[in-house]
C-alpha cells in the first residue's frame, strides 16, 4: 500500500493547495520571470487534480460497500452453522455411538469453533466437508425418516450462497485497497506539486518575508487547520475482518498525555501538542498493540488508523 507523503488532514490538503495557487497566480509575472513553465495553466491544472481528487471515495464511502458484504457475509454465515448443528444431529441418529467422533470430524467437526468466530478459511472448510458428507452419506443419513430429504438440496445452495457472498466480501476488501490507493497517489501527486511551487516561491520572495510565508507550507497549513487544532484522529479497525471496532476501549499515549476513548464506530481523536510518541491501544477481546513514533505536528490534525488483531 502507498504512504501518504502528506501529515494534514486531506482537507487541509485541498484547501493549502488552493491558497498557493491563488497566491502564485496573482504574482504570475515573478514566477514567470524564474521559470518559464509557471503560467495561468500550469497552476489551473494543479486545481483541475484538486477537484478530481475530491471526487474520488473517501474513507467512509470506500468501505460501504463491505461493509455491507460483510453483513450479510455474517447473516448468511449463521444460516449455515445452524444448518450444520442441524447435520450434526442427523448424524447422531444415523451411526452408532462407537462412530460418532470419526463421522462428525468427517463432516467438518474441527472447523466449526473457528468457522463460529468468523475465520472464513475455516468456515469453508467446515463447509466443504459437511457438504461433501452429505453427498457420500445422504441414504443413510436419510433412512428411518432422519434427514429431511430436502435437507440435501438446501445445504448445497446455502453452501453455495455463503461461497458466493464470501467471494463479493473478499472482492469489496480488494477494491477498498484499490481505491485507498488511488487517492492517496493522487493526493501525492497533489502534494509533490505544489510543494515544488513552496520552493520555488520561498526563493522567488526570499527578500520580501511577508511575500515569502504565501508560499511557507506549514505556515499556509495553520491558516487551514487554525494553531490550536494539534492532534492526531483515525478509525481502529479488525486487521481481519477491515471493519471498525465496536467493542469500544482506549488509546493512552506515552509520554502521558492523554487517554482517548474509541467510539462505537470504531473513531478517536486526540487532541495533544506537537511532539513524538506512542500510542497504546487497548480494546476488550482484541490483542493490545502499541505504534510507535508518531509524530504529531503543530496546527496540524494527522490521520492515524489503527489496526487490531482479535484475540485467539
Amino acid at each position: 500500500m502507498d504512504e501518504s507523503l502528506y501529515r494534514c488532514s486531506i482537507a487541509a490538503l485541498y484547501q493549502s493547495t488552493i491558497l498557493i495557487c491563488g497566491s502564485a497566480k496573482s504574482r504570475i509575472a515573478d514566477f514567470q520571470n524564474y521559470k518559464q513553465k509557471y503560467d495561468i495553466p500550469f497552476f489551473d491544472a494543479i486545481l483541475a487534480k484538486v477537484a478530481a481528487a475530491k471526487l474520488l471515495p473517501d474513507y467512509q464511502a470506500r468501505q460501504e460497500q463491505s461493509e455491507l458484504d460483510y453483513l450479510h457475509l455474517c447473516e448468511q454465515l449463521n444460516t449455515n452453522t445452524t444448518l450444520w448443528q442441524n447435520l450434526k444431529s442427523y448424524i447422531r441418529d444415523a451411526f452408532p455411538e462407537s462412530e460418532q467422533k470419526i463421522r462428525l470430524e468427517a463432516a467438518g467437526a474441527s472447523h466449526y469453533t473457528a468457522a463460529s468466530s468468523k475465520d472464513w478459511e475455516a468456515a469453508s472448510a467446515l463447509l466443504l466437508a459437511a457438504n461433501n458428507f452429505i453427498n457420500d452419506n445422504d441414504i443413510a443419513l436419510e433412512a428411518n425418516q432422519n434427514m429431511p430429504v430436502s435437507f440435501k438440496g438446501n445445504f448445497a445452495a446455502q453452501y453455495t450462497a455463503f461461497s458466493s457472498k464470501l467471494t463479493a466480501y473478499q472482492d469489496a476488501a480488494e477494491q477498498i485497497k484499490i481505491d485507498t490507493r488511488a487517492k492517496i497517489q493522487a493526493n501525492n501527486s497533489i502534494y509533490k506539486d505544489i510543494t515544488n511551487v513552496c520552493a520555488d516561491g520561498q526563493q522567488i520572495f526570499k527578500t520580501d518575508s511577508t511575500l515569502k510565508d504565501q508560499f511557507v507550507w506549514d505556515t499556509v497549513l495553520k491558516l487551514t487547520t487554525g494553531t490550536g487544532s494539534t492532534g492526531l484522529r483515525g478509525t481502529v479497525t479488525n486487521v481481519i475482518t477491515s471493519q471498525p471496532v465496536t467493542t469500544g476501549g482506549s488509546i493512552t499515549t506515552n509520554p502521558p498525555t492523554k487517554v482517548a476513548t474509541i467510539q462505537s464506530d470504531g473513531t478517536y481523536e486526540l487532541l495533544i501538542p506537537a511532539q513524538t510518541l506512542t500510542l497504546i491501544v487497548n480494546c476488550p477481546t482484541y490483542q493490545p498493540t502499541t505504534v510507535e513514533n508518531v509524530q504529531v505536528d503543530t496546527g496540524i490534525i494527522h490521520t492515524q488508523n489503527i489496526s487490531l488483531t482479535p484475540n485467539p
